[in-house]
């Protein structure tokens, strides 16, 4: 704290204020000729241009160096232009950059498009695989970057082992330790050369300014070189007076506000620990040790078993699910599936207790099994008048479109470019008098497909839902590109696809997947199946570089139909297919077991038949 506070001025200040001055200024005095010529040649300590220097922000500098014991330290206007500028001092064309996907967001970007379009690959590694990372290293890294704790995964590597790899091939170690104050990790002492810092965050503290720093420890001497010397001049991103006079204000009090912070969580964490999900694994005994277990492996697998445990002992309203994306007609894709779900039943079996979610993700797995190869050449399937349209989540690919509107071309192969080109599809067929949805397996997905494809289905321009906690109704209204010109105006409203519209649903269409049997009966659709699984787009996601996905309910707001009614206990169908029982062999014991019977799923045909006799009696 003293430190923080007393670090002398490089340069006495003439009127000898004890709290540094905001110098708002561009350029300086000197006494003469020489004293100029000394300073522009850094012969002798001294601002010459505010755009390289300013002795506001080189009193915070100093400060932090003070503090950091490092050998230099400079102030940038941001975060990502502290990165950015340390990046640049160590990369050219042909070089690579050894790091993590698990980064900031702009970081990550700033590595993968920025950096790549200027001939600097990113070699993209498991950072806490220590041998992964050995061997990404060769002559041509530039440096190994990481965040000290990832944002906002919360991933750890071993930072002194992968200093002690870099440095044995001569690679710097940059690292961003934002996450926590620099005055409390010592970073130096394990082998970290240069730190990056958003003083944004703690610094700045209040969010009064924006700022970045670059903490060398002058183990790589032309680092510093190059940014007070290149990059300063040429770049122009050095930090202004009034945010370091600011942030120098925040520096004094960080150990005061971080110690009560730190204070604050640990007493968090122990409330937690006592009343939160901790203390609920807890209760719930040995299955509450073993989820514990599950969840820290780092087995996929294992990892997957943990989560389907939680859903049935903690949360099982019916709304938590395990999916594998899937792009329909892709062999690999399929084969893929096909395995997981042989896997994820397996694990049904050993886990204990049972419940609704269970049987959701059971409806699932038979269903698919019964249908075999039926959409192997894609989502789409003809009987007579009526065209099925198969699709299994409601899912975006924004790049897809962004290249579409841009480019032209096919497209995207997302829910709402399936549907669009399956509705084309029965536009041109004569014969097509009716669309089967078959949401039999889809397990919800993201709204706005729902609302593109609504208003492709009869115009419908917004959704409604209620607030769980205000228990206040409300409308989201939206536009859709109905002709795909790429503008929002009147020529939408020319676009039409006039059917009759019907859905296929089973237990398993939950969330949005449950949602859209509403819609389309409240647009004067049927419906056909069992009654849906429930939910109402209300799901927490998280997606894994597997390709799979993990939904655990939300709590805040529920979508709903025009009459405000709750729909998380399914949709009732019109045309109700059987669903009965049938003896098999467990693949997993090899034991006899009595499953349900989902073959009337399977007969398409059939189910195509009942839809058009349906129509034609309604």
């Amino acid at each position: 704290q003293t430190i923080a506070i007393n670090t002398p001025y490089v340069r006495e200040d003439v009127y000898g204020s004890l709290s540094v001055p905001v110098y708002h200024n561009v350029s300086f005095e000197f006494s003469d000729a020489q004293e100029m010529s000394d300073v522009f040649c850094n012969r002798i300590k001294g601002p010459d241009y505010a755009r390289v220097e300013n002795p506001t922000v080189t009193n915070l500098e100093q400060r932090v160096r003070q503090l950091t014991d490092a050998a230099h330290v400079t102030a940038f206007t941001s975060g990502m232009a502290a990165i950015s500028n340390t990046l640049l001092a160590v990369a050219s064309q042909g070089k690579n950059i050894v790091t993590s996907n698990h980064l900031f967001g702009n970081t990550l970007a700033l590595v993968t498009n920025t950096l790549l379009r200027y001939g600097v690959k990113p070699r993209l590694r498991d950072l806490t695989d220590l041998q992964a990372v050995e061997d990404a290293i060769d002559d041509e890294t530039c440096c190994v970057f990481l965040e000290i704790v990832t944002n906002p995964q919360l991933e750890v590597a071993d930072l002194q082992s992968i200093a002690e790899a870099a440095h044995q091939k001569g690679v710097p170690v940059i690292a961003d330790s934002t996450v926590i104050p620099f005055t409390e990790t010592h970073l130096k002492e394990l082998g970290v050369d240069v730190e990056v810092v958003s003083s944004t965050k703690y610094l700045s503290g209040g969010g009064t300014s924006l700022g970045g720093l670059v903490i060398d420890y002058g183990t790589f001497p032309l680092i510093n070189q190059r940014i007070k010397y290149e990059l300063l001049f040429n770049l122009g991103a050095y930090m202004t007076p009034q945010a370091a006079y600011l942030q120098t204000l925040g520096l004094e009090t960080l150990d005061v506000r971080y110690q009560r912070q730190a204070a604050n969580a640990l007493q968090l964490a122990k409330i937690l620990r006592e009343q939160g999900f901790d203390a609920a694994l807890s209760a719930a005994g040995e299955e509450g040790n073993e989820v514990r277990e599950e969840l820290a492996s780092t087995d996929f697998g294992k990892f997957w078993k943990g989560m389907f445990m939680i859903s049935q002992q903690l949360l099982d309203d019916g709304h938590n699910f395990t999916e594998l994306e899937m792009d329909l007609g892709d062999p690999l894709m399929i084969e893929k599936r096909r395995k997981f779900y042989d896997y994820m039943y397996g694990v049904m079996q050993e886990a204990p207790a049972p419940g609704f979610s269970s049987g959701l993700m059971r409806a699932n797995y038979l269903i698919n099994t019964e249908r075999g190869e039926l959409y192997m050449d894609g989502p789409y399937y003809k009987s007579k008048d009526t065209e099925v349209i198969c699709f299994s989540s409601f899912f975006v690919d924004a790049d897809g479109w962004k290249n579409y509107y841009q480019n032209g071309g096919e497209l995207p192969a997302d829910t709402l470019g399936i549907i669009v080109k399956g509705l084309q599809m029965a536009q041109e067929d004569s014969e097509i008098r009716n669309i089967l949805f078959d949401v039999s397996t889809n397990t919800g997905g993201n709204t706005d497909v729902v609302m593109g494809i609504l208003s492709l289905m009869n115009g419908k321009d917004y959704l409604a839902g209620y607030n769980e906690l205000s228990k206040q109704r409300f409308r989201v209204y939206f536009d859709v590109d109905r002709n795909l010109d790429g503008v929002f105006d009147e020529k939408d409203a020319e676009v039409h696809y006039d059917f009759n519209y019907a859905a296929l649903t089973s237990k398993s269409s939950f969330s949005c997947g449950n949602y859209f049997p509403f819609l389309v009966r409240e647009a004067g659709g049927m419906l056909i199946g069992e009654t849906s699984g429930g939910g109402s787009c209300s799901v927490q996601v998280a997606d894994t570089s597997e390709g799979f996905e993990f939904m655990i309910s939300g709590y805040k707001f529920k979508l709903c139909d025009d009459a405000g009614s709750d729909l998380e206990i399914g949709a009732n169908p019109d045309v109700e297919l059987e669903v009965g029982t049938k003896t098999g062999v467990n693949n997993f014991t090899g034991e006899e077991e009595t499953t349900e019977d989902y073959s009337a799923f399977g007969d398409m045909e059939g189910i195509c038949g009942r839809v058009s006799e349906w129509f034609a009696l309604n």
